[in-house]
């Protein structure tokens, strides 16, 4: 059973910002008409690979419409760097009411989520910038902690400068 219409149309969208943003990350062009086969053949290599590393499976035509949409559109989005809607879904509750709290503040003080995976790097004392998604709740809720802290910095910074 494979991913309903409505499924491949967003996977679709999804996996064509992916492998622009592959393309422009290793070089590759669509040439004259000539080349598209070679375009083409590179574009299948890795729409396959990365179905494998998603789910184990390299057509989505093999893919079950309930089991695998969430995994493969969650990888696809992590690829694209465009947020982490899909990422969100294949967490268990806990963890999505503390992502989602997150997303609420950095919105309310308007920080991105780069900003935010900054302060998880302080507040966890890491040499690594984490990715929100592969930090366990305990983390989060000190991430949490942290934005809540440096919102409330940034309300009285911005209520002291005069323009």
């Amino acid at each position: 059973m494979s991913f309903s219409e409505r499924q491949q149309v967003n996977f679709r969208k999804l996996e064509h910002v992916a492998w622009t943003k592959h393309c422009e990350a290793n070089g590759i062009e669509m040439g004259p008409k000539k080349d598209r086969a070679v375009y083409t053949e590179l574009f299948n290599a890795w729409h396959r690979e990365q179905l494998m590393k998603a789910v184990g499976k390299d057509s989505t035509t093999m893919c079950d419409r309930k089991r695998d949409f969430i995994p493969v559109m969650a990888h696809f989005e992590e690829l694209a760097d465009t947020g982490f809607y899909w990422r969100f879904k294949t967490f268990d509750d806990s963890e999505r009411r503390v992502i989602h709290a997150i997303k609420e503040v950095c919105h309310a003080a308007d920080f991105s989520e780069d900003y935010a995976r900054g302060i998880a790097r302080q507040a966890l004392r890491r040499d690594d910038t984490p990715l929100l998604e592969s930090l366990n709740p305990a983390q989060l809720i000190t991430v949490l902690r942290a934005l809540k802290i440096h919102a409330k910095r940034n309300v009285k910074q911005t209520a002291e400068e005069p323009f």
